[in-house]
C-alpha cells in the first residue's frame, strides 16, 4: 500500500512536509512542521522556543528574509 505525503508549497517555492524546519515570517520564528494539511491547507508548527502556530504555505518560507525597514 503506498503512503502518499501531503507537500506544502512554501512562499519560496520549495516543497516541505511534516518534520521540516520552517520559518514563520509572521511572527519571525524558526519551527518544525508538526501536522499534516488540513483539506484548506493549514498545518501546526511548533517554534524553536516551544510556541505554536497554524499556519499556510504562504507563511513559511525555508530562509529567513532580510528585515527591511
Amino acid at each position: 500500500m503506498a503512503t502518499h505525503i501531503k507537500l506544502i508549497t512554501t512562499s519560496d517555492g520549495k516543497y516541505v512536509s511534516i518534520g521540516a524546519r520552517v520559518f514563520n515570517y509572521y511572527d519571525r520564528k524558526w519551527g518544525k512542521i508538526t501536522t499534516e494539511p488540513d483539506m484548506s491547507g493549514w498545518f501546526d508548527v511548533r517554534h524553536d522556543d516551544g510556541t505554536r502556530a497554524c499556519l499556510n504555505g504562504d507563511r513559511i518560507s525555508t530562509y529567513e528574509p532580510p528585515v527591511i525597514r
